[in-house]
């Protein structure tokens, strides 16, 4: 590829468009039965990956270390002041392609990534788990 663009960035994200987010196997403390907080710190300091699902499943998004993949949306994001933008992987950049590829954004202060911890804590949030993981909220 030449560095021709594949896949524009798209900005009509609606306020329930849901974006999945893997948590690693490590970020789960089995005798309390949480994630920690350190599934919420990733990536660059104020912005962590997700796959929107307009291009993506919550299947397609795990990889073998994945403990469970979680739903964000808009909706829940803006009252933690956070905004997710569609950040396509392009065929020829590291780690394309990668059509569904977004980043949920802004400052991840310990009120936000508590936020995202207790979304990700809500069954109704868990759009995928490996079989037998069980949560303190089941």
């Amino acid at each position: 590829m030449n560095g021709e663009e594949v896949f524009p960035v798209e900005t009509d994200i609606s306020l329930d468009d849901r974006f999945f987010c893997r948590i690693h196997q490590n970020h789960y403390k089995p005798k309390e039965k949480r994630f920690t907080s350190a599934a919420f710190k990733r990536d660059t300091p104020d912005d962590f990956s997700a796959n929107w699902e307009r291009y993506s499943t919550a299947e397609s998004t795990r990889i073998d270390t994945t403990l469970a993949v979680v739903a964000y949306t808009q909706r829940l994001c803006q009252p933690l002041n956070l905004t997710i933008k569609h950040t396509p992987i392009q065929p020829w950049q590291e780690h394309g392609p990668n059509q569904a590829h977004s980043d949920i954004c802004g400052e991840k202060t310990e009120h936000v990534i508590n936020g995202l911890k207790n979304i990700a804590m809500t069954n109704a949030n868990l759009a995928w788990r490996r079989p037998g993981l069980i949560l303190a909220t089941d």
